[in-house]
């Protein structure tokens, strides 16, 4: 028993290193269904695809809001081009949608401000009131 305990801890890291090549097989087994092919190079491959397409994103989204800014500074500039008219007009009416329903949440959030406000009030005249009482014995 003694010796088995010994040669473990005279061999332990031989035992991990076994460990971990064998964790390493598991793995390239488990990742494997796609032949010879390399699969961590396909992941990383996919990785960068899905970073580029986030990037392209970005990109679409900042030249987007530069054909807005130049369509306020010169809306005749698009006449011309029917789709983009058609785009620019669905975008306004959901401007205009948005600007509405802002409007609404904010005259709701002022009466619960008001509402609250007013709690506060009736909260600090009571306590104020509570000083001014004597004390019951």
């Amino acid at each position: 028993m003694e010796g088995d305990l010994r040669y473990k801890v005279e061999h332990v890291g031989d035992l991990f290193v076994e460990s971990l090549e064998e964790f390493g097989r598991a793995i390239k087994r488990r990742f494997s269904f796609c032949g010879n092919i390399g699969t961590f190079r396909g992941v990383a491959i996919t990785r960068d695809i899905h970073k580029l397409e986030r990037t392209k994103m970005q990109v679409v989204y900042r030249v987007g809001e530069r054909v807005l800014e130049i369509r306020r500074e010169d809306p005749a500039l698009f006449n011309a081009d029917q789709p983009m008219t058609a785009i620019f007009s669905e975008l306004d009416t959901i401007e205009g949608n948005m600007d509405t329903l802002i409007k609404e949440r904010e005259q709701r959030l002022d009466r619960i401000r008001g509402k609250i406000e007013a709690t506060k009030v009736e909260v600090e005249v009571a306590a104020d009131l509570g000083d001014a009482m004597p004390a019951m014995a």
